[in-house]
């Protein structure tokens, strides 16, 4: 059974047509006065926790695209990118509920296939976070507490690979 067919330039699986899109975000970090760390979680419309993240526009960087929608989704602007981390994750999901009807309004595939590219970036202590209407709530959290806190399993892995990260490097 072909499980991939479709007209040229509209790929489908399981006969379902399906959008490849491609985001960016940041884990951001910092270092509260006892010397440990704090990682900031967002919680979105959907309920669940996780990073500062969203579209790649047109002629935009990777890092670009991370940096801005990391200052529309937490206002925070001051941030030092550690530049040799770089991770990805993959997903695949339907869109659901405003997502569901602006992509259907669109005429686009309500079935995405996601690849997000996640950046590591520390800011100071005393920055205050400006939530965008996409989130209901903010929370610095310890390492232990924010892998505890994030919904997704994708979320966990990043929180663990940025610690391992950061106990390895000197920052």
């Amino acid at each position: 059974m072909k499980w991939m067919s479709g007209k040229p330039g509209v790929d489908r699986i399981f006969g379902l047509p399906i959008a490849y899109e491609v985001s960016a975000g940041m884990v951001l970090f910092r270092r509260v006065p006892d010397g440990n760390r704090e990682y900031l979680l967002l919680q979105y419309r959907h309920r669940h926790w996780e990073f500062a993240r969203g579209h790649v526009e047109h002629g935009e960087s990777l890092i670009e695209a991370a940096r801005r929608e990391t200052e529309e989704e937490t206002g925070i602007v001051s941030l030092s990118l550690l530049p040799k981390f770089h991770r990805r994750i993959h997903f695949f999901y339907r869109a659901k509920g405003r997502e569901r009807a602006e992509r259907k309004k669109e005429g686009r595939s309500v079935w995405i296939v996601k690849t997000v590219h996640f950046f590591l970036a520390e800011v100071p202590n005393d920055l205050s976070v400006r939530l965008s209407d996409e989130s209901l709530d903010a929370l610095w959290l310890s390492p232990e507490r924010a892998i505890r806190r994030a919904t997704f399993e994708n979320a966990k892995k990043l929180l663990r690979a940025a610690e391992r990260f950061l106990e390895k490097v000197e920052y």
